[in-house]
């Protein structure tokens, strides 16, 4: 989990009752910290939450080795399976996929059953606000409550490598590189003239926003920068935020269309349009 002063914060207003605490385990399936050791022995079982894979495969082998508690994993993509996530994914006391593409790959490597099955994104069922930062941001902005749009970019492939420390060889990075670099502005082309066509006709703003940190670096050089100099004026940068103030946002906004495809989900839990401009890279 993520251990900053805005997680935390974010997670204390929403989540009051719950004991929140942080830490890891190592590379021979330790914990790192002794309350993560008592989670451990108090805990009945472990569940591996939304990710694009099986991102907590190192916590959930420390589990199995140190409790042997049953474990679960819930709304999970899971595009490979390498020999040892096999073996791993065949003790799992059940396994609910984001989607029916990963239901193939584990019935392709033999894994079925009945605790096999499809279940949502968990940020389909996301429930937290930040009202008051939200319209203190509106109304710095002036941004009107359903008179505005939201626009997400993304590049074809999120570069983790320039994120955090990830195992890619040089093969990786530069296809990562090349199609990003290949499609960035064919893309968000298509974002831009959206963004036009809806300041030309309704004469109401635009807030271009992130979901991952790397897109604010991304916005001017893909959206801003090349828009007609009669739209610019109506565009609102925002810098990186929690889910909880971009909900409150999304809430209030008259539609949202964006190339990451958690922001959508987020609009369309509050009740507001949403459209995922899916790319062929995504799950």
């Amino acid at each position: 989990m993520s251990h900053s002063e805005e997680t935390g914060r974010m997670l204390k207003a929403n989540f009051p009752d719950v004991q929140i605490i942080y830490g890891g385990v190592n590379e021979n399936y330790e914990p790192d910290a002794e309350d993560v050791l008592k989670a451990f022995d108090e805990s009945d079982i472990m569940v591996h939450g939304s990710g694009p894979y099986v991102v907590g495969e190192r916590c959930l082998r420390a589990w199995v080795k140190i409790t042997g508690k049953p474990f679960g994993i819930f709304g999970t993509t899971i595009q490979w399976i390498n020999e040892g996530l096999k073996e791993l994914l065949g003790k799992a006391s059940f396994i609910y996929t984001r989607e029916t593409e990963s239901l193939k790959i584990l019935e392709s490597e033999g894994i079925t059953g009945p605790q096999i099955s499809f279940a949502p994104d968990a940020t389909f069922y996301l429930n937290i606000l930040d009202e008051e930062r939200a319209i203190r941001f509106l109304d710095d902005q002036g941004l009107e409550e359903e008179k505005y749009i939201c626009a997400i970019p993304r590049l074809r492939y999120t570069p983790y490598h320039k994120i955090k420390k990830v195992n890619w060889d040089e093969a990786k990075i530069h296809e990562v590189e090349e199609t990003n670099k290949r499609y960035k502005e064919e893309d968000h082309a298509k974002l831009r003239e959206a963004i036009i066509t809806w300041v030309r006709e309704t004469g109401h703003k635009v807030l271009i926003c992130p979901e991952m940190t790397y897109e604010v670096d991304i916005m001017d050089e893909l959206l801003i920068d090349l828009l007609p100099d009669d739209v610019k004026p109506f565009v609102v940068k925002r810098g990186y935020w929690m889910p909880d103030e971009a909900a409150s946002v999304y809430k209030r906004a008259f539609a949202l269309l964006s190339f990451e495809c958690h922001s959508p989900i987020i609009a369309l839990a509050n009740g507001t349009i949403a459209f995922y401009l899916r790319q062929p890279q995504d799950t």
